[in-house]
């Protein structure tokens, strides 16, 4: 009864409980000995792995993975497997933070050597947080608490970090906290809005489409800006909610306007990994489209060249569902996600976006300017359109004209505004008659 209540059954190292109760012992005795540590140890490629190879491989990966820890520790802590792919280690007595940083180097360094199982060599990355007892946690389930928030940490910064608890980290994850709960009420409430970028034809000088970009307009903290709540909305899953309330509002909007004049605009509407990867989307885009009267034609979803590469073969079939509905599809910051060529000929997508980094240095970067030269060359071959996002000068503009680009947006042109701001800007390039043998930009 008391193996089962204390150690892993699969690993035979401690399990939660036995945890626990070791980080009891220590703090009993704190005042009289050295600080003492705790590691996480989150195990990264872990999923890929036992999806692969099944369960039978991955639990004798788990128990290598335990050994190696273990033999690491020594007789200096103990090791447990808080369940999943999630390790932990106490160590009896440390220095400083230094020396728990350096064993949690040494760990690192053991989980990243090439694991022999099942006549296979399998290979994992790692992150690790640290925090020190009694310092950063009176009692047990603090000093575990601070670990993880560590561990988040070292996670965000990549594989193979380490991360040691810090005060100013504390705050940072409850300002985090605080704002995932905010959010959560913004969606619920009506505290986001939605500003629109017009997207403008070089050759006849009229607008053609739209982007769409959310905003949260916080009632305290005024506009807060898309980089600190995507990521948030991202982790949480909250993304799922708030990119429909996108689409949704986008696609109202985009009808008021059609019915304003505007009867050949498009809507561009950014996909996140978590929407692109939801098996509900198709019929949730159909019902959107029925429901606010939208003709198909007239919605592009943007998916980001890394996103298609998590699963390129996920990518096509999601692609595929989207162009037998009649709705457009691209692909958005061409030239950052480290694409095959062999997958961009199969995509079924319609427009490919250069990425405003490369836009930004095109009059100073010779490099720059040939790779958008060439990403334009290469999509009209594929028959493909080309959009260039982050226009900001006239020298640009000039160069992008000279490329042959179809269709530009850039605060040049104007930047995102609320629909009430950018209405007439869309509704007039939209009603522009172009000219023969007029140069519009």
């Amino acid at each position: 009864m008391n193996r089962l209540a204390y150690f892993d059954t699969l690993t035979g190292l401690h399990n939660e409980s036995g945890l626990r109760e070791q980080l009891n012992v220590l703090f009993s005795t704190a005042e009289e000995r050295l600080p003492f540590a705790v590691l996480l140890v989150d195990l990264g490629d872990f999923k890929f792995i036992n999806d692969v190879y099944g369960h039978r491989i991955g639990d004798l990966l788990l128990r290598h993975v335990a050994q190696r820890l273990q033999k690491v520790l020594g007789t200096r802590g103990h090791a447990a497997r808080l369940g999943g792919i999630e390790f932990a280690a106490i160590l009896a007595s440390v220095a400083d933070a230094a020396e728990a940083e350096s064993i949690a180097g040494r760990v690192l360094d053991a989980i990243s050597e090439p694991f022999p199982v099942d006549e296979m060599m399998l290979s994992l990355t790692a992150s690790v947080g640290v925090s020190l007892g009694p310092a950063h946690g009176a009692d047990g389930q603090e000093l575990l608490t601070r670990a993880d928030m560590a561990l988040y940490q070292a996670k965000q910064r990549g594989t193979r970090r380490i991360q040691v608890y810090e005060e100013e980290l504390g705050r940072q994850m409850r300002e985090r906290v605080e704002l995932e709960k905010s959010l959560r009420h913004a969606i619920d409430h009506g505290e986001l809005v939605l500003h629109y970028q017009p997207q403008v034809e070089l050759s006849t000088g009229r607008a053609v489409g739209v982007e769409a970009l959310v905003r949260w307009q916080h009632p305290k903290k005024g506009m807060i800006s898309p980089m600190q709540f995507i990521p948030i909305a991202e982790q949480s899953g909250l993304i799922l909610p708030l990119g429909r309330w996108v689409l949704r509002e986008a696609c109202r909007q985009l009808k008021v306007w059609q019915d304003k004049g505007g009867a050949e605009l498009r809507m561009a509407v950014n996909l996140s990994v978590a929407q692109f990867t939801d098996h509900e989307l198709p019929e949730f885009v159909a019902d959107v489209l029925k429901e606010t009267g939208v003709a198909a034609r007239h919605l592009e979803l943007e998916i980001t060249e890394s996103c298609t590469m998590l699963s390129p073969q996920q990518s096509i079939t999601m692609m595929e569902q989207f162009r037998a509905m009649g709705i457009h599809s691209s692909i958005d910051d061409f030239g950052t996600g480290h694409s095959a060529l062999a997958y961009l000929t199969r995509f079924p997508v319609d427009t490919l976006k250069i990425d405003q980094s490369f836009i930004r240095n095109i009059n100073n970067d010779e490099k720059g300017s040939a790779l958008c030269d060439t990403i334009a060359y290469l999509a009209h071959r594929m028959g493909l359109q080309v959009v260039a996002e982050g226009v900001e000068t006239q020298q640009q503009l000039t160069f992008l004209t000279s490329i042959h680009v179809d269709v530009v947006q850039g605060y040049l042109l104007c930047k995102p505004l609320p629909a009430a701001e950018v209405e007439d800007f869309i509704l007039r390039q939209a009603d522009a008659k172009p000219q023969p043998g007029v140069e519009y930009f």
